[in-house]
């Protein structure tokens, strides 16, 4: 028993160690010896035209793997933003209650045609959430899992649960092999903010 231990410790360091890119083509496979270690992760940015499909290691025994693990994966071989396919996101923390922190992503996109058709030019890209302070309107980060076998959005959170950051380890759902993450700046009204109430039934009705 402890021979074939000691075979498969040596087995699975072999393959950890085995050198991989983090970043792989869109329908790669991962080699069975290696499914034990690594999942899929398709992931995308949008409005800084970023969309890369990378290799995740899996660590633990519970083999969760949180959104940030994801981004990390990416970031730790292509952290170099001075580098054409760069990626570094920041994150400030914030006493202001209503909210956590500030997340920015800034990407060295390498150029080239966007989901929109257009072609957009290579160079520095970036996007940050606002501060709510004495803001009527905020921008946020929201992120989406979708299922890459049922192309179903899996990381609604339920009702009671409250708000789960991006680091944390998902509740309800575990990130697999082939799943999609997709980040989106939106737009939240935090206050009623439209000038002119009466104007409503001139313009509306």
């Amino acid at each position: 028993m402890a021979k074939k231990k000691a075979t498969e410790s040596v087995a699975a360091s072999a393959a950890i160690h085995q050198p991989l890119s983090v970043v792989v083509p869109y329908d790669y496979q991962i080699p069975a010896s290696l499914q034990r270690f690594f999942i899929k992760v398709h992931l995308r940015i949008v409005g800084i035209y970023f969309k890369k499909t990378v290799l995740v290691p899996i660590t633990g025994t519970r083999r969760d793997v949180t959104v940030q693990d994801v981004l990390d994966a990416y970031v730790s071989e292509n952290g170099q933003i001075n580098q054409p396919g760069g990626l570094a996101y920041v994150t400030q923390t914030l006493s202001n209650p209503e909210r956590l922190s500030i997340l920015s992503f800034i990407y060295n996109f390498e150029g080239g045609v966007a989901l929109s058709g257009i072609n957009r030019q290579p160079g520095l890209y970036s996007l940050t959430e606002s501060s709510l302070d004495d803001n009527q309107v905020a921008l946020g980060w929201q992120y989406y899992v979708i299922d890459g076998q049922t192309n179903v959005n899996k990381s609604k959170t339920r009702i009671g649960e409250g708000f789960k950051y991006f680091a944390e380890r998902p509740t309800g759902y575990n990130l697999r092999d082939g799943d999609t993450v997709i980040w989106r700046l939106v737009t939240i009204a935090r206050v009623p903010n439209f000038p002119d109430p009466l104007s409503v039934s001139k313009h509306y009705v």
